[in-house]
């Protein structure tokens, strides 16, 4: 079965630019098995890649984060695995950076001018992975998978575009919905749609299955229908042997979650139903309608792979169908309709000028403006609806789902975790303004997590302000990850605010020498000033939200209770020797019933 996909080594395209910094130390170098083996040590080194089955003093070499690693550590790391084939896994490694064309392996690696112009921050990764994307097609010349002659015609992002599109199209003509793609549908049609002469075909069997999956009685019959669909559909590929294998639904579920984290980030897409279904982003529908309209599905066909990567490096080598002045003023007459039905008061910033963007959006300010105006009033909408008993119930739950090792949310959990944060205190009344320091897409929902160097939330009220930091970790790595960040970070918030300021910690459990190293900066100091840092357990935190979800049913929560709830958390006169007493009050039962009675 052949089927297409975005390298797997780096899952989270947010790590792309740290895996480009560590091929610095290898340019100029001929790429040799020497200099692939030297550039997976230098990821390990960095502690970007961690090899399986590290033994107990490997263990604690990788999280000792305060010390760093000497190349020679990490070149022992990897050559105790005793790798059959060790030269590969630079190989792997650094394909993806070769792939979006932030480097050139030969004659020697070097970067080409899109790679200086991430690492210098010139360049957004959004745009990085827009430019590849709208450029990417199969076949490549000497690509040793997708070869000219067997079957593979398409430029894959934007015939998963054209297949979305098609697929709502013929859902409205059916009187279904029209919602894109489910994931499960996403997963099976998008990787196999190798060839672009097929998206008529694959769309009419996607309607067909909801059909024969509307018209089943049950839910057991209701998914059998899906499940015949999907193994009559992946049987009939003309480049497959009729043998689906349970290995090949995971490869594809796998590849599906992937491609979606690289396809989002370009805005082009977004998720609807709560993460259920990718359906193309409401503010991008006219761009993608005229990469549709202008068949940009269909490949360039390169001579030499040469020309095909040259094309990728450079951002000028392509011009968006829009990027007229005509088509330009066609996509700002839509975006101001679909604000004026989002909401016919909201005030778009005046832009400065009419110059492009940059190249590869081929957007002006005025239509970025538009777009960040959509963003705004969806996330207004969601603060409105933050304030209802549903929505802090749905909260509360998501937390506990957060702890199960099958979870199934539609984000990665560090990602939903911080999503959850932020939805937790838009419901805490009279906040100035709830700041999430994350990527936002136009759905108004995080594209991943907060970067480094700043708190992952930032709220502020009327008389204080607060930071959130968040974390899925639990063990000795919580400590060594979260334990200095967090208080350099609200150090930070305090330098510039001139108002109390706290910060909250929150975790599915707390380690000993995290709560220590708080309790130290709460009691004693950090950096000379004593801080006001609270940790919470998942336990601790949801019965509290227990508590806030009552007060918004009668309506007095409000930033006065919020503020006597962190001050009482603080270690009393009777922790100052011992941060264990500190803990088991806050977690106690005394305490909740404390801080109900506020």
């Amino acid at each position: 079965m052949k089927y297409w996909s975005i390298s797997t080594t780096v899952r989270n395209p947010d790590r792309i630019p740290e895996f480009l910094r560590a091929a610095e130390p290898i340019l100029g170098l001929p790429w040799t098995d020497e200099t692939m083996v030297r550039y997976i040590c230098e990821l390990i080194r960095r502690r970007l890649y961690e090899p399986l089955d590290l033994s107990e003093s490997q263990r604690a070499l990788f999280e000792d984060f305060d010390t760093e690693m000497t190349l020679e550590e990490a070149q022992e790391i990897f050559e105790s695995k005793n790798y059959v084939d060790p030269p590969m896994r630079g190989r792997t490694a650094i394909a993806p950076l070769r792939d979006l064309g932030l480097l050139v392996l030969f004659p020697h690696v070097q970067l080409t001018k899109l790679g200086e112009d991430l690492n210098l921050e010139s360049i957004s990764l959004q745009d990085v992975l827009i430019n590849y994307n709208l450029k990417w097609e199969v076949p490549t010349p000497e690509h040793p998978s997708y070869k000219k002659g067997e079957g593979w015609n398409i430029k894959p992002f934007v015939g998963t575009l054209a297949l979305i599109q098609r697929v709502n199209e013929k859902s409205v003509e059916l009187g279904l919905n029209s919602v894109g793609l489910s994931r499960e549908e996403f997963n099976v049609y998008v990787p196999t749609l190798i060839d672009f002469e097929s998206i008529e075909l694959f769309a009419q069997r996607v309607v067909d299955s909801r059909l024969a999956r509307a018209n089943a009685m049950g839910a057991a019959a209701k998914q059998s229908a899906m499940n015949s669909a999907i193994q009559n559909h992946l049987s009939s590929l003309p480049h497959g042997d009729g043998i689906v294998t349970e290995r090949d639904l995971s490869n594809l579920a796998d590849y599906g979650d992937n491609l979606i984290r690289y396809f989002r980030k370009t805005g082009y897409i977004e998720f609807r139903g709560e993460g259920r279904y990718v359906d193309i982003s409401q503010t991008s529908l006219i761009q993608v309608a005229l990469l549709i309209d202008n068949k940009l599905f269909t490949p360039v066909g390169y001579a030499t792979a040469d020309d095909y990567r040259s094309s990728i490096s450079d951002v000028n080598s392509f011009i968006p169908p829009w990027a007229t002045t005509s088509k330009l003023l066609e996509v700002k007459e839509y975006l101001r309709g679909v604000l004026q039905l989002e909401d016919s008061g909201y005030v778009v910033a005046q832009p400065s000028g009419m110059n492009p963007v940059n190249n590869i959006r081929g957007e002006d300010e005025e239509i970025v403006k538009l777009k960040a105006a959509i963003r705004g009033v969806k996330l207004e909408r969601l603060k409105s609806q933050s304030r209802s008993i549903d929505f802090l119930s749905n909260l509360i739950a998501e937390y506990s789902e957060l702890l199960k090792r099958d979870y199934s949310g539609y984000l990665p959990k560090p990602v939903a975790l911080e999503f959850n944060a932020y939805k937790t205190f838009l419901s805490l009344n009279d906040a100035v303004g709830v700041n999430p320091n994350y990527p936002i897409g136009d759905d108004g929902e995080p594209l991943s997590t907060a970067p480094g160097g700043g708190t992952d939330l930032h709220c502020v009220y009327e008389d204080f302000e607060l930071s959130v930091e968040v974390t899925m970790s639990s063990g000795r790595n919580q400590w060594v990850m979260e334990g200095q960040p967090v208080q350099r970070h609200l150090r930070d918030l305090e330098n510039q605010s001139d108002k109390e300021v706290f910060g909250i910690f929150i975790a599915p459990r707390l380690y000993p020498d995290t709560v220590n190293t708080f309790w130290i900066s709460n009691v004693i100091s950090y950096e000379g000033r004593k801080q006001r840092i609270v940790p919470f357990d998942f336990e601790t935190w949801t019965k509290l939200l227990e508590l806030i979800k009552t007060r918004i049913s009668n309506g007095s929560i409000n930033r006065k209770w919020l503020r006597n709830l962190l001050a009482v958390s603080l270690p009393n006169e009777d922790e100052q020797s011992d941060s264990t007493l500190w803990l088991a009050r806050i977690k106690s039962a005394e305490f909740l019933k404390q801080v109900s009675d506020f």
